[in-house]
């Protein structure tokens, strides 16, 4: 909706708290909850039943994006980020 008003959308990366495994080639999109870290953000995964479980999005502030690669996504690394909500 942002994109569609002509309102610049903010490139935001986060920290990830646990490892993450893609597998495939397909992007995935994960729900996530942000915190505020010693001046950083912070993401922690959302336990989901799948992508029909709409009521865990009540529980996330938004998404992380990660690409498809053959390592792990390890603790500690920049992930890109589009939250769904303010976080101010």
């Amino acid at each position: 909706m942002r994109r569609s008003l002509g309102i610049q959308i903010p490139k935001i990366d986060v920290i990830l708290e646990e490892a993450v495994a893609v597998k495939g080639d397909l992007t995935m999109l994960l729900r996530v909850k942000i915190r505020f870290n010693q001046g950083h953000l912070s993401a922690s995964l959302v336990k989901e039943n799948g992508s029909g479980d709409l009521c865990s999005l009540v529980h996330t502030d938004g998404f992380i994006i990660l690409e498809p690669k053959t390592d792990v996504y390890e603790v500690g690394e920049l992930v890109p980020f589009v939250p769904t909500r303010d976080l101010l």
